[in-house]
């Protein structure tokens, strides 16, 4: 698929993409399925195992709290809700929004290797993990949340208020967005012009839509993915290992972690 990529001019690559992702919303998972295709292959040969992690969030303790290593994707929107950019999300608000810390996810993978290492292999199988949510919230209630946090904590370089709305209604939100974010980010790009300085808003305001127009896809729809492997692999960790190498986090406090 790479060498197909690296070989067909722009326009065949594009007719070519649209065919292949006919049954799937974006790139992005295209590349996950590709993925864990190619660990199918090598898992006659090789013990193999695959860990799929929810939406990777900041950290929940190591190497400290709330240590992330970029800013794309769900965190980007984050950001952007908390620094008052960001008023309107393409999501459904009864939806649960699956995350996990990106600790617990590193936790996971060290245990299933060390697993995998002590089990006799079998050719063709793969080990499958799925690493979700253990306190599953909505959408509306992660913004509950947040609102009084955001108060108590507010994000460096706040632009505006927070106030987020979310709706599931592309026609709703696409309104809403040219009325709360493009508009605004012309008349501030618009001072910022006549100031001498350089006009950005309007320029972020085309990325964070092409980001939240992506993400739509999961925030409107819900998946329940069986957690059976994780309880098992859990249990066979020993006491002396389980404060290190335990991934489970069903017991921590929502809002001192997003504080």
């Amino acid at each position: 698929m790479i060498d197909v990529a690296e070989s067909l001019d722009e326009h065949t690559l594009n007719i070519f993409t649209a065919k292949c992702l006919d049954y799937v919303p974006n790139t992005y998972t295209f590349s996950k399925n590709l993925a864990e295709s190619v660990i199918q292959e090598y898992s006659s040969s090789l013990p193999c195992a695959i860990v799929r992690p929810s939406m990777v969030y900041p950290s929940l303790k190591e190497p400290m709290p709330g240590w992330i290593d970029n800013v794309y994707g769900p965190i980007g929107l984050a950001i952007g809700g908390g620094k008052g950019i960001i008023r309107i999300g393409y999501c459904n608000k009864y939806t649960v929004e699956d995350t996990v810390p990106v600790d617990i996810v590193t936790k996971a993978i060290l245990v299933v290797s060390w697993k995998l290492g002590l089990t006799n292999f079998t050719a063709g199988f793969t080990f499958v993990l799925n690493c979700t949510s253990q306190t599953p919230m909505t959408h509306q209630n992660v913004i509950k949340l947040c609102r009084p946090i955001l108060t108590e904590v507010p994000v460096e370089g706040m632009v505006w208020t927070t106030s987020q709305t979310i709706t599931d209604n592309f026609t709703l939100y696409y309104i809403l967005t040219i009325l709360l974010h493009i508009l605004p980010a012309m008349l501030i790009d618009m001072i910022l012009k006549f100031s001498g300085r350089r006009p950005i808003l309007v320029r972020l305001q085309r990325k964070l839509y092409v980001v939240n127009r992506a993400l739509g896809y999961y925030g409107c729809n819900e998946w329940k993915f069986s957690n059976v492997n994780s309880l098992t692999l859990m249990s066979s960790i020993s006491p002396d290992d389980w404060n290190m190498f335990s991934f489970d986090y069903s017991n921590f406090n929502s809002k001192e972690y997003y504080k």
